[in-house]
């Protein structure tokens, strides 16, 4: 009940915030956000900018060699020949991962890891149903 109540009153206040006359733009960390913040605040799309969240190329990039990538396989339990897709991220309802194991489950030759946190035990029930349990791999949060 308290949830409910607080979330109420928070979804409140951030609509005020984005209704008032006051605001002059919002930064969006994607499409699919700036979609969102004019759907449901109203926001006209001539105050929304997206700029993407930035990485660290030199901490996040591609393995340097084969080995690397199947060392990596390897130590995430992962197979080393198919395929692999990678879903990362939180707010795995929101952002659609059931979406993709279900176009996952219908790829014979393809795996997907889940990095991340999430219901990796109702995803997992998911990937079963689909019948592809044993091509979905959870992950889990990564430091890198």
């Amino acid at each position: 009940m308290y949830q409910r109540v607080a979330e109420r009153s928070l979804a409140a206040r951030e609509r005020g915030l984005y209704r008032s006359p006051r605001l002059r733009g919002v930064i969006a960390v994607s499409s699919g956000l700036k979609r969102e913040l004019m759907a449901e605040y109203g926001i006209e799309d001539e105050k929304i900018r997206v700029i993407p969240n930035g990485v660290d190329r030199t901490v996040f990039h591609p393995a340097a060699s084969t080995e690397e990538k199947l060392a990596l396989r390897r130590e995430l339990g992962l197979p080393e020949a198919p395929f692999l897709a990678v879903f990362m991220g939180g707010d795995w309802d929101r952002k659609g991962l059931a979406d993709v194991i279900r176009a996952v489950a219908k790829l014979p030759d393809t795996h997907l890891s889940v990095v991340g946190g999430g219901n990796a035990a109702a995803f997992g029930r998911l990937a079963e149903e689909a019948g592809a349990k044993d091509r979905v791999h959870f992950a889990g949060i990564q430091a890198q």
